[in-house]
């Protein structure tokens, strides 16, 4: 999303227990606030929880991750089994970018990088290709790995026009328990056209 923008997602619950059930989400950060539907459940029914993002109060360009976590009874603590992983990814404001003559166009040669079998070995490794076909310089502003297992490597991340580089990305499986989130990479760029793209790291165990 872009600066300034909003986004709501809607999460589903019931109440599965003997008593009225009042939701209630713990760690939220100040980028993200909660309206329950109904504030309490009775036994066997259903509610929401309207959890809305709030990008203006998001201090960082490209990925944002945090951790929050649903209280199941009063004085719940936190932990695995009530844990929601939220993720949000932040957009430079390029609403003004096409009024400059010489603009990047970023081309990537996939966002489906596939990386073999794991098996027995500790690491796995890739290239994708990175360009810029436009006649302005390209900028790759943000590079991050939604997973810590993943790592990425690149040599430059300004590229003249017709230029090309390879970013090694690398899998590793020591890490690979440590992060729900899927092995994927984020490119935030200065493309008014292509402010982002993400590339699925595609591996078997």
């Amino acid at each position: 999303m872009n600066a300034g923008d909003s986004a709501r997602v809607d999460i589903e619950i019931m109440n599965n227990g003997e008593t009225v059930y009042t939701p209630s989400l713990m760690h939220l950060p100040s980028y993200l606030t909660a309206t329950y539907k109904p504030e309490m459940i009775a036994r066997g029914r259903r509610g929401k929880i309207e959890l809305t993002l709030h990008s203006d109060k998001l201090s960082d360009l490209g990925l944002n991750q945090t951790s929050i976590y649903l209280a199941r009874f009063s004085g719940d603590k936190v932990g695995q089994n009530n844990e929601i992983a939220v993720s949000a990814v932040k957009l430079p404001d390029l609403r003004y970018a096409e009024e400059f003559t010489k603009k990047p166009r970023f081309d990537i040669s996939t966002t489906e990088l596939n990386i073999g079998k794991l098996g027995k070995k500790t690491k796995l490794k890739g290239e994708v290709k990175l360009r810029n076909k436009g006649n302005g310089v390209l900028k790759l502003s943000k590079i991050q790995a939604f997973n810590q297992a993943v790592t990425v490597q690149l040599p430059k991340t300004t590229l003249q026009p017709g230029e090309e580089v390879k970013m090694l990305v690398t899998v590793d499986a020591r890490f690979l328990g440590m992060s729900k989130a899927q092995p994927r990479v984020l490119i935030i760029t200065n493309d008014a056209k292509r402010p982002k793209e993400v590339v699925n790291v595609n591996f078997e165990r």
